[in-house]
């Protein structure tokens, strides 16, 4: 199924409004739909290892995303969504604190957030 420019659009800016309602202990859930959502259950590390909802897929998922806001970062509104959404993966530090690879890899997506890097550019956010 081929996503259209304005639909892909759209998919950022709601996956950046998602990122931005989360809280301490939340886990993003990404592989049931282009959307995000957020779980909050007791049970959810079981429902994720059931759904191969892996925390790699995440964190690619979560990139993918960033790095196309970044590409449309002129835009006022886009800028607004990516300063809140740095709040969620702050909340995402925090649930993860104990993984330091996993942390390391939201800090530079945090980064990417703050300097909103031309066209998404890792290399240009070092």
């Amino acid at each position: 199924m081929m996503i259209s420019s304005g639909a892909r659009e759209d998919v950022v800016l709601v996956n950046l409004r998602v990122v931005s309602k989360l809280q301490p202990g939340d886990r993003l859930q990404c592989c049931d739909s282009k959307y995000f959502g957020i779980d909050r259950g007791y049970f959810t590390f079981l429902w994720r290892w059931l759904k191969a909802d892996t925390r790699q897929l995440t964190l690619e998922r979560l990139e993918d995303t960033v790095r196309s806001a970044c590409a449309r970062g002129e835009h006022s509104c886009v800028r607004k969504l990516l300063d809140e959404a740095c709040g969620g993966l702050e909340h995402l530090l925090e649930t993860y604190h104990t993984d330091p690879t996993t942390v390391s890899r939201l800090e530079t997506i945090i980064e990417m957030c703050k300097h909103e890097p031309l066209q998404g550019s890792l290399e240009q956010a070092l």
